[in-house]
């Protein structure tokens, strides 16, 4: 009888070592995503995806594990073969710009900014407006349009990202309004048509070789944000700041694989929510900060009057007519911010 208690002690301890080791497991459970920006290292957006990765470790104890590549460490940046990626489950998620995602989503234009849509309102300080935008991003239901058509494309819209102010970088000293025409730009999406609307020739190049490009004359002109001289040195070969054509700000987005989302629990969807918004605003914060500190140090801003900036502007604001003709959900988009003006 002794003998029998014993083996029957003995195998109530094996089933409980067993399920407290099987508890252990689960609890410690670690979810690994790798995440690719559409930009190369220098570029600020993508230095601070370790922001991203940091604050989803510390808000999980661990468990989320964000890996974080640049362009084209993995995949060409500045395109959709960065969305491809996720599709395909080579990457967990996106870094980059709904511009470049308009091929599949044409919502992704009027989601990066309307050209002149978003300046920042007299009376306002840059982080005051930035706020003000991402509130009727996320409350007057234009998120939800976004998230419907990535959701469309396997993909879930995570948030959104401040890229500060849009800059366009000229290697040639403009002097007059009428200088601005025939410069063979880089640039994507309806920014393209903007450009083409002001006589400009557009053309569509990665963010990794701009700098040469640049340098090499291959082109004049190149839009971009204050990366573009804090990190990645343009400045050097390009150093006019033509300010009459951008100025307002622009946005960009992280996005997940929808299966990869569905997957992970509700607890740990929530982590990694909280995680992004902390990431935006550490855009929002770092961006004002970089451009308070480099742009007049770095660059020669030409300001060619009000006349001329009056006509790029209304050239500009056409655009947001085409973005609308591209499908229901991007008219519905542009009619909302539309509604803001």
């Amino acid at each position: 009888m002794k003998k029998r208690f014993q083996t029957i002690t003995i195998y109530l301890l094996s089933v409980l070592f067993i399920i407290s080791i099987g508890a252990t497991t689960a609890a410690a459970k670690t979810y690994r995503l790798k995440i690719q920006s559409g930009y190369p290292r220098g570029d600020l957006s993508m230095e601070l995806l370790k922001v991203f990765s940091d604050s989803a470790k510390k808000r999980s104890d661990g468990k989320v594990i964000i890996q974080v590549f640049a362009a084209p460490e993995i995949v060409e940046g500045g395109s959709p073969a960065v969305y491809e990626a996720v599709q395909r489950g080579v990457l967990d998620m996106a870094h980059q710009a709904g511009i470049f995602a308009s091929g599949m989503a044409p919502i992704g234009d009027v989601e990066f900014g309307l050209p002149f849509a978003f300046e920042v309102k007299k009376g306002t300080t840059f982080q005051e407006s930035a706020a003000e935008i991402r509130d009727f991003y996320f409350n007057s239901g234009l998120v939800d349009l976004i998230r419907e058509e990535y959701a469309k494309n396997d993909l879930h819209w995570l948030d959104m990202h401040s890229y500060g102010y849009l800059y366009v970088y000229s290697k040639k000293e403009i002097t007059d309004c009428s200088q601005i025409k025939n410069l063979k730009i880089a640039s994507w999406g309806l920014q393209q048509v903007f450009h083409k609307k002001i006589a400009q020739t557009a053309v569509e190049i990665a963010p990794e070789e701009m700098y040469m490009s640049l340098k090499l004359g291959m082109i004049d002109a190149a839009l971009y944000d204050v990366s573009a001289i804090s990190g990645l040195h343009w400045d050097e070969v390009a150093p006019y700041w033509l300010a009459d054509i951008g100025g307002d700000m622009i946005f960009g987005h992280i996005v997940i694989g929808q299966k990869q989302w569905n997957k992970l629990p509700k607890d740990i969807q929530e982590i990694v929510n909280a995680a992004a918004k902390d990431y935006w605003d550490a855009t929002v914060v770092e961006y004002e900060k970089m451009m308070n500190e480099t742009q007049s140090k770095h660059l020669k801003r030409v300001d060619l009057g009000d006349a001329c900036r009056q006509s790029i502007k209304a050239a500009g604001k056409t655009t947001w007519d085409d973005a609308a003709k591209a499908d229901a959900a991007s008219a519905k988009a542009v009619e909302l911010i539309r509604s803001r003006q």
